[in-house]
């Protein structure tokens, strides 16, 4: 059975689910399906495109993890925000599995 990112997402949040030191939250960033017109909304006017999948509260600080595929590639958006998080001193994870936002320090 083929994974897809939303596995990944998953079954990282169902790990972080059950860390009690952490608080975190999953980032959706699709805009509202409109069913009457069939098409999806736009996000409001301040959201980020490229935000994280997942934003976690950690050790006082925010620790931001993009769920890929193992054959996934960040979009152009998604590389300019890891830029920018990085930029201001926070932590970006780049993950495919749980062993990989454990390895991070997680």
């Amino acid at each position: 059975m083929k994974e897809s990112e939303n596995d990944v997402v998953s079954s990282i949040c169902q790990w972080l689910e059950y860390k009690p030191q952490y608080f975190f939250w999953r980032q959706n960033t699709v805009g509202v399906w409109d069913a009457k017109n069939q098409i999806h909304r736009k996000p409001p006017k301040w959201c980020i495109k490229g935000v994280s999948d997942i934003i976690v509260l950690a050790h006082a600080t925010v620790v931001f993890v993009e769920c890929k595929t193992t054959k996934g590639v960040q979009s152009k958006a998604q590389k300019e925000f890891q830029e920018d998080v990085e930029r201001h001193g926070y932590q970006y994870i780049l993950a495919t599995s749980v062993d990989d936002v454990i390895a991070a320090g997680l």
